[in-house]
């Protein structure tokens, strides 16, 4: 007898699945999709009773259970404000907890095809597949909610009513609100995440990395896969980083995020063929998340096929290239499948700097806001100015160096860059934004040389200006926990310790 759960009866075995198991069910003539999470579990109180759990072991993992339940319910009531049946966001219609687990019913949508499947579509066909996936993440993204598992496989293709494939964005197991970042553990694909999800798996989740996270990390996602449907393979690396030439040479797998984290860069392949598509890509894949457009100028830039206002960060990927490496290197195996890297990178385009507006301009009138100093300084901004895009009253923000970016109010808003009128307004100049308190290094600096780097990372050198532009003086060699790293230093005993990809992220330590 086939097992039935809430009226979903199951017409196949329950199968194994990142973080649960999944199954095919019937309810009333329709086919749905189930999946069952296995962590966390809701406790039973039988459990104390017969001592197998104590009281503050059950209070623990309840509060646990609960919080994961209430957020993944709020992500699924908000999600489905932007989709229904037959949309291009495939969520749960009904979720509920039978046996002390937590289970999802989603739609079931006949005539998928896979990720390889659209690669080999003829372009017009795979431009679409692309356009509805940007806007379907757009949909996503308006609501605060990071998608957070954005790949090749979690992007379905379906033919629509028109007879024409679009996309189908699924399985978001892994997404988070933007305003509620995950504090112990996140999940993610390591071929296909960011270098500041790749920074979090790496610190385990110290909280200065988790605040790095955002929606531009499925940005970087996004690019990973538009790439893989363009040519079939994820981009290369211009050259493997030195420090990563053990693991190379005993062929396991190099992941995008890595590479980026040694200040290396990806390669566009040679079969990206359309210009735009070029600096597109390059803008998604950028290493630091501000750098990167969002999801509607993606999108509006794969209409044009050009520049336009909406997406006028895009020319901010042109800007962050840096000039090739003298000796790539040659038959560098891929990231993933068999293509070889290119042995010289696409020529860099051409980036104009904006002139620096002088001070912060007064918002515009119907907008009622105040600016807020500290997290303007903190994504580095030094003036801004009233400006319009596509209709509607924006601002451009500059930095230092003259790159620029325009927001509309609602993005000033997502980002935290202003706040309903009654806030303090920032200054003429945003003061350094100050580092959330960190525990100290559990070992005192190896050495009171100032910007003396560790051995092993000799081929990099010290941005003064960098360190000075955030407030500190220098770094100290120092020892945390048995892991060779760096004291960041300032003024009135500010102290941060980073661990090397940190740094070269951060733009504190550039190649010789």
């Amino acid at each position: 007898m086939s097992e039935t759960i809430r009226g979903y009866g199951l017409t196949g075995d329950w199968k194994t699945s990142t973080g649960g198991m999944t199954a095919m069910a019937q309810r009333e003539g329709r086919k749905f999709f189930l999946k069952k999470y296995k962590n966390p579990v809701q406790p039973n109180q039988a459990d104390i009773d017969a001592g197998r759990i104590s009281k503050k072991t059950y209070e623990a993992n309840k509060r646990r259970f609960d919080s994961f339940v209430s957020t993944r319910s709020k992500i699924n009531e908000n999600l489905s404000t932007k989709a229904g049946m037959g949309g291009n966001i495939i969520l749960p219609l009904e979720w509920f907890v039978h046996e002390n687990l937590y289970i999802e019913a989603s739609e079931f949508v006949s005539g998928l095809i896979s990720d390889d499947d659209i690669i080999r579509l003829p372009y017009e066909n795979k431009k679409l597949v692309m356009l509805t996936a940007a806007s379907a993440l757009a949909s996503v993204h308006r609501l605060g909610i990071v998608h957070g598992d954005l790949k090749a496989t979690n992007i379905l293709g379906a033919k629509n009513a028109a007879g024409n494939y679009v996309a189908k964005i699924i399985d978001f197991d892994c997404s988070y609100f933007v305003t509620q970042k995950p504090q112990n553990d996140i999940g993610g694909d390591q071929v296909y995440a960011s270098p500041e999800l790749g920074l979090c798996w790496i610190s385990e989740m110290e909280p200065e990395y988790v605040d790095q996270l955002s929606i531009k990390s499925d940005i970087f996602s996004l690019g990973l896969v538009f790439h893989r449907y363009i040519t079939g393979d994820l981009p290369q690396p211009r050259s493997i980083p030195k420090e990563m030439s053990d693991k190379h040479k005993k062929g396991s797998a190099i992941y995008p995020w890595e590479i980026l984290l040694y200040d290396e860069r990806l390669v566009v392949s040679p079969k990206v063929k359309e210009p735009y598509l070029i600096d597109l890509i390059e803008s998604m894949l950028q290493p630091k998340p501000e750098a990167r457009p969002d999801a509607a100028d993606v999108l509006d830039f794969l209409k044009s096929g050009r520049k336009s206002a909406a997406a006028a960060r895009i020319p901010e990927a042109g800007a962050a290239k840096e000039t090739p490496v003298k000796e790539p290197v040659k038959e560098t195996p891929p990231v993933t499948g068999t293509a070889k890297a290119p042995t010289a990178p696409p020529k860099p385009a051409s980036a104009p700097k904006a002139p620096v507006a002088k001070g912060f301009a007064s918002p515009w009138t119907e907008h009622a806001i105040t600016w807020l100093p500290e997290k303007i300084a903190g994504m580095r901004f030094v003036s801004c100015e009233q400006t319009e895009a596509a209709g509607k009253h924006c601002y451009r923000f500059f930095r230092a160096d003259g790159t620029g970016m325009i927001f509309t109010i609602e993005k000033l808003m997502m980002l935290g860059l202003a706040a309903p009128a009654g806030a303090p307004r920032v200054a003429a100049k945003a003061e350094p934004v100050k580092s959330p308190p960190t525990a100290p290094p559990k070992a005192a600096p190896v050495s009171a040389e100032k910007n003396a780097l560790w051995e092993e990372d000799a081929v990099y050198a010290v941005d003064s200006s960098a360190l000075a532009r955030d407030g500190y003086d220098a770094i100290v060699r120092t020892d945390k926990g048995g892991k060779k790293g760096y004291l960041a230093v300032g003024t009135g005993g500010r102290e941060r310790f980073m661990p090397l990809q940190t740094l070269v992220m951060l733009g504190y330590l550039k190649k010789r």
